[in-house]
């Protein structure tokens, strides 16, 4: 094969690796090849790849092509710039084979274009947009997520130099999004900036696959230079992934900070989000990881704290850690800071941190403290200083722990445990009545509805603003639903107070033909800890909320129609003449094949009965006659 180059003007082409290709095969035994005992097969193979660049002066750029015959996928990157001023890029996947080995073809395109500034307000600007659409192929989340230390969103969001860049960029779009039967990609992207001159740039990214499941993904990248992008004393860089999956019910959000610096000193940190609201509702924010006493859920990833580190060589090096995380009933956070110093052979080395974690309900919280300092001379420690405290509270208050302390070859350790406060338990608030409070949830109507499945086939009126009526739809289902306490569970506590009037409330529907109305529990997500004894390991390790009964749901199976929904009869315009004789009056309705039962009902609700006549109610009453003499 041989690589050949072609210039005409000021385009230039490459065709890669073009030439022939030979396979010699030896024969079966008793077979002759076309070269006695080997079979030679010599054709055309077609170039592994072209390249295309353009120097036109108002039109600069080029492209890349490639075809990969082993996987039978043709891809390809082009970009151009017009005037220096509007760059265009376009990458392209194709693949004539799905996973399998089946038939078929999978694409993928991706487009942008960078354009001058369009101010949008407040400082605000539009620099650029794009898009990407995938046929048969859908997002490997987590791919996107392990490769989002990497740079994963440098080859999804307006990536630079495309056809340069052209192998490094397909080979990851391959691994991101790779073909999958029956799934469609949609995702538009923009570019935003801010300030005069630029000091912030955000580019994202929506991103919908379809059909069902259907998953939304927000892709996201932000760059900071201050106080100028060309000298920059702090900057800056974040890819952030959020995901947001129906199927699964269920919110995630991971970001990373890369190539970030205060000054000359390297900024480093993860957060990470996740948040579900099914079956097993969840929540947890952490910003730099989390307390080491909280029981994180299995599938959460492990977080680098958000740290500063400066340092000078070997002689220095100053570290600042901090964390920040939110749960549903907690707030955690902490930091810490490292400190080497070497000098004349001696060195000083030293520590200091915190961790904190408050519960909410019932209120306390934890503070483990720890500093720790060491002066050595060419490796002989001289002096060292280590100091714990652990701090409960706040019913009673307890801290205790150890310092210790050692002056070359001597070393003491004094220990402490102290409770703080009154040891005896603090007298409980008053136990409460939750059946009031129960029947006051139920009589509120606000925690009554009628959702409606299925087509409405009437519709209701909108009620007043100050009607606090129900008004249910006849085929809607009647739903009654309150968060005071969970049914049908034993529960011994409610919020901090014990209860005083029982352990177990149900609700029962009476009065009801159970063979005609459909009865259903609702269920809904309540605090365990806010309605039984729990200890703290129990409250950090197990669910923050649980389903339990809320309410009931009563549906009509059957529908009782006062008329019949069909009648067979040919319907006609006809004229009537108010004040006829009611002898009249039997013969048309005789005519027309209608019941009087029939009559009565459109009279009393059809458009004679909303209509503004006084005859109306005459011809109510020639209904009810005409029903008597049938």
């Amino acid at each position: 094969s041989m690589t050949a180059t072609i210039r005409i003007g000021p385009v230039s082409a490459v065709i890669e690796r073009v030439g022939i290709e030979a396979s010699l095969r030896p024969v079966d035994k008793g077979d002759v090849g076309n070269l006695g005992p080997l079979d030679v097969q010599i054709g055309f193979k077609p170039p592994s790849g072209a390249a295309l660049t353009i120097d036109a002066g108002l039109i600069t750029g080029g492209g890349y092509l490639f075809f990969d015959p082993a996987n039978e996928q043709y891809a390809g990157a082009l970009q151009l710039e017009l005037g220096g001023e509007i760059a265009l890029a376009a990458i392209g996947l194709l693949t004539t084979r799905m996973p399998g080995e089946t038939r078929g073809f999978s694409l993928f395109v991706l487009i942008s274009a960078e354009f001058p500034p369009m101010q949008l307000g407040y400082g605000f600007t539009l620099n650029g947009i794009g898009g990407l659409i995938g046929v048969n192929r859908t997002a490997d989340t987590d791919a996107l997520r392990s490769r989002l230390k990497a740079g994963a969103m440098n080859s999804i969001l307006f990536p630079r130099d495309p056809a340069k860049n052209a192998p490094e960029i397909i080979s990851n779009l391959n691994a991101l999004f790779p073909a999958a039967a029956d799934r469609v990609l949609i995702g538009p992207m923009a570019r935003i900036g801010w300030g005069t001159p630029q000091v912030l740039t955000i580019d994202v990214g929506l991103v919908l696959e379809m059909p069902a499941p259907a998953r939304a993904m927000l892709l996201g990248r932000l760059k900071a230079c201050l106080p100028s992008e060309d000298k920059p004393l702090v900057r800056l860089q974040m890819d952030a992934l959020g995901i947001l999956d129906l199927d699964k019910q269920q919110i995630a959000l991971d970001a990373t900070l890369y190539d970030s610096r205060l000054l000359e000193f390297v900024l480093t940190g993860d957060m990470a989000l996740r948040a579900g609201w099914g079956e097993n509702p969840t929540f947890l924010l952490a910003i730099g990881g989390y307390n080491p006493r909280f029981d994180a859920p299995s599938a959460f990833p492990k977080l680098n704290r958000v740290a500063l580190c400066l340092q000078e060589g070997t002689a220095l090096k100053l570290r600042f850690e901090a964390y920040l995380a939110l749960t549903s009933n907690s707030v955690q956070f902490g930091a810490r800071v490292d400190l080497h110093v070497e000098a004349a052979g001696f060195t000083i080395d030293a520590l200091v941190y915190f961790d904190a974690l408050f519960q909410f309900t019932p209120f306390s919280f934890a503070v483990d403290i720890r500093a720790m300092a060491a002066l050595k001379y060419d490796g002989h420690s001289l002096l060292a200083v280590k100091f714990d405290m652990s701090l409960d509270g706040p019913a009673p208050w307890h801290v205790r722990g150890a310092a210790t302390f050692e002056i070359l070859c001597f070393e003491t350790t004094v220990a402490f445990d102290y409770t703080l406060g009154r040891r005896e338990r603090l007298a409980p608030p008053a136990a409460i009545h939750v059946r009031p409070l129960l029947l006051e949830a139920l009589r509120d109507v606000r925690n009554w509805s009628g959702p409606l499945h299925g087509h409405p086939l009437v519709i209701l009126r909108k009620a007043e603003a100050e009607d606090e009526r129900l008004l249910l739809h006849p085929l809607a289902a009647l739903t009654v639903r309150q968060r005071v306490a969970p049914l049908g569970v034993p529960i011994s506590r409610f919020g901090n107070a014990d209860v005083a009037d029982g352990d177990t409330f149900t609700l029962e529907v009476l009065g009801i033909d159970s063979n005609a109305v459909d009865i259903r529990s609702i269920d809904d997500h309540f605090a365990p800890a806010q309605f039984r004894e729990m200890s703290e390991a129990e409250k950090l390790a197990g669910p923050a909320f649980e389903a339990r009964q809320a309410g009931v749901s009563l549906t009509v199976e059957e529908i009782d129609y006062l008329y019949e929904p069909a009648l067979d009869v040919d319907m006609a315009f006809e004229t009537a003449v108010y004040g006829q004789d009611l002898a009249k009056a039997e013969v048309r309705l005789a005519e027309t094949g209608l019941s009087a039962r029939f009559m009565q009902i459109a009279a009393e609700v059809g458009a004679a009965a909303r209509a503004r006549n006084g005859d109306v109610k005459s011809l109510r009453d020639r209904a009810l006659v005409i029903e008597e003499q049938y």
